[in-house]
Order: structure tokens, then sequence, then C-alpha cells
């Protein structure tokens, strides 16, 4: 290795045997500062709201893996989530929200790829829970693919509410 030459203000050249060379700058950054980390999740259900689009069909659908996918509804505009299962598996699915007003309340379908409504939670407590078990929610689904919608309280057009989906393998904490 070699020191081939100073290619000007911070820049440096290193050559290699075999004539491949490194380029190294260390010129000044030009840097921002934003408070905000890259993966910080959204407060407002109204700023979250475009980040997740377009999932706002069964054709759509989002795809997920097992875990946590944290979004918002805004309005009339339903969320739409696909995840595959293996047939062996039992699955639970929550969905958590603020229950600030009863405008803001969400509610929870679960249909099959084809489009067959399987399950439905609609509670009023922040929390809907679909379980499906061999002995719960008509038994442990065989394997494919299984879409999830989130939507306002009766299709309320006017549901505005950040959300936690949870979708895995292990029963969520009471």
């Amino acid at each position: 290795m070699s020191l081939a030459k100073r290619a000007g203000a911070g820049l440096a050249v290193l050559v290699f045997a075999g004539g491949c060379s490194l380029v190294l700058d260390f010129s000044e950054l030009e840097t921002t500062v934003d408070a905000t980390p890259p993966d910080a999740p959204v407060a407002d259900a109204a700023l979250q709201c475009p980040a997740s689009e377009p999932n706002d069909d069964l054709a759509t659908a989002q795809p997920i893996v097992f875990g946590v996918t944290e979004a918002a509804i805004c309005g009339d505009n339903d969320d739409f989530y696909a995840f595959m299962t293996n047939g062996t598996d039992e699955i639970f699915i929550a969905l958590t929200y603020s229950t600030a007003a009863i405008a803001n309340d969400l509610d929870l379908e679960l249909y099959s790829q084809a489009g067959e409504l399987l399950n439905v939670a609609s509670g009023i407590e922040g929390r809907e829970l679909v379980a499906r078990t061999a002995t719960q929610g008509g038994g442990i689904l065989v394997a494919g693919t299984y879409v999830i919608r989130v939507y306002g309280r009766s299709g309320s057009t006017a549901a505005n509410n950040d959300y936690q989906l949870s979708v895995g393998t292990t029963a969520p904490a009471p």
C-alpha cells in the first residue's frame, strides 16, 4: 500500500497492489440536526396515516410478520395487513388503542385470503383480541395467508387514533 497523492482539501487516495485504490474524504460534513430519531414512532395520528398507506383493501394488504406494527386510522381510511401461518400454530391478534372518545373506537376483523370474514372483535375498551386456537375462535387456521382489517367503530368516518397491532403465536398479556 502506498499513499499516491493528496487529491485536494480533505481528500486522500490510497493505491493498493493490483491497481485497487481507496479514496478517503476527510472534508467537513454538512450536517442537519433533527431532534427526532429516524425510527421514532409518530405520536400524532394525522401525521402517521400517510406513512402507512396504501393498504386500504384486501388486494393491497400490507405484508407483516409476527410482532408489533404501529400505525393510525384517520377518518374512514381502513388498514389491511396480510400475514402467513404454517397451519399448526395458535394465532393471537391484539389491537390496542386510546379510548379518549367513543368516535375514535377501533375494531378488528380477520379474513381468509379469499375474502371470507372469519372473526370480528368490536369492543370499546381500547383493546380488541382475536384468538385462533384449538378451542377458540373457530380453531387453528390452516396454512396460508390471512388478512387483518383495522377500522373505525361501525365504519365511523370520524375515527382518528394511533394503534398497535400485535400478531403472534403467544397469547398477549391481559
